[in-house]
């Protein structure tokens, strides 16, 4: 599990835009928990 934060800002510094991101996650079945006030990401078992 990683936060969404962290995903997004090592996908920024790779060029990565949101938009792919958003796309990759979908396909891969990545879903989404929020923990507190915190996203994470995590793969679907």
């Amino acid at each position: 599990m990683k936060s969404q934060k962290k995903i997004e800002e090592e996908a920024e510094k790779l060029g990565i835009k949101k938009k792919t991101l958003r796309n990759a996650k979908m396909e891969l079945g990545i879903d989404s928990v929020k923990r507190g006030n915190q996203w994470y990401w995590m793969l679907s078992e």
